[in-house]
């Protein structure tokens, strides 16, 4: 008990120190390889008062989407096309587990909405077309609301799949515009889904002790060199490539992470279409 006490001690101290007894062993302190993604759980439909949610869980973190959907006036220079508005934050109850103060913390939640929002619109995730309802009258718009209930880390990764699976689970009703161009619902239960066209499926890394790590923890991330995310499709083309600061990457190294991230994605994209079909 009492070694168990000091290494406890010693690893809240000196973590790095920690991690360097581990790394050269090719394993973290949880046993797990450098190169092993935590078990990733994707479920749909949970939230019975949205038109679409889901739930991620990528280990002990865990994001949940709820999507509800609102009839709006198109823009003049898109007459036929809808939106969507994706939102993200930490509630009270995870806010704990995130390090940093509060300023560090919102400015975390920008970073990650800005990028959730970027990749959809800039990889043309869907065809906005599909949430007219009448051209230039009305049409839906989806406000997808992404919240991470548990944080130890990567949230980004565990949040972009949770906004494809929500998005993949849409089911809206039909509408139809009458002579005083109000919208009103004709069948609640019409199920109309969305289709997406791409699927840009993301996949994080890390420099530990000059040591590469895939999907590190709360605790590994605080103690990267540097941090890198990479998104592929499902055609394995690269969509996005996020690398916020720190030393720089060898090719190397890019090269093996490309090639990961690239193979992981259609594991992915089979976990969220079988978890929309079971609905």
């Amino acid at each position: 008990m009492q070694f168990q006490l000091d290494a406890e001690a010693f690893r809240k101290v000196h973590p790095l120190e920690f991690y360097n007894k581990f790394l050269p062993e090719g394993v973290r302190p949880d046993g797990r390889p450098l190169n092993m993604i935590r078990e990733t759980v994707v479920s749909s439909g949970s939230l019975g008062n949205c038109e679409g949610s889901s739930l991620v869980k990528t280990g002990n973190t865990s994001v949940v989407c709820g999507i509800k959907a609102e009839v709006m006036i198109p823009t003049e220079d898109a007459p036929k096309n809808g939106k969507v508005v994706i939102s993200f934050d930490f509630p009270s109850i995870c806010a704990a587990d995130v390090t940093g103060n509060w300023e560090e913390i919102n400015e975390k939640k920008s970073v990650i909405q800005q990028r959730l929002a970027g990749i959809f619109y800039n990889c043309n995730v869907m065809d906005l077309s599909q949430l007219c309802i009448e051209e230039g009258k009305a049409v839906w718009v989806l406000y997808a609301d992404l919240y991470c209930l548990e944080n130890d880390g990567n949230v980004f990764d565990a949040a972009l799949i949770a906004l494809l699976t929500a998005l993949k689970n849409v089911s809206l009703p039909t509408c139809q515009i009458t002579k005083d161009d109000e919208a009103i619902v004709t069948n609640e239960n019409s199920n109309i889904k969305l289709q997406l066209d791409h699927y840009p499926i993301p996949l994080s890394f890390g420099n530990l002790s000059e040591f590469t790590i895939v999907d590190p923890t709360s605790e590994e991330e605080s103690l990267l060199a540097w941090k890198l995310t990479i998104v592929y499709n499902e055609r394995n083309e690269l969509c996005s490539l996020f690398k916020p600061g720190g030393k720089s990457i060898k090719q190397s190294t890019l090269n093996y992470c490309l090639e990961m991230a690239k193979k992981r994605t259609g594991k992915i994209i089979s976990m969220i279409e079988k978890s929309v079909s079971v609905q």
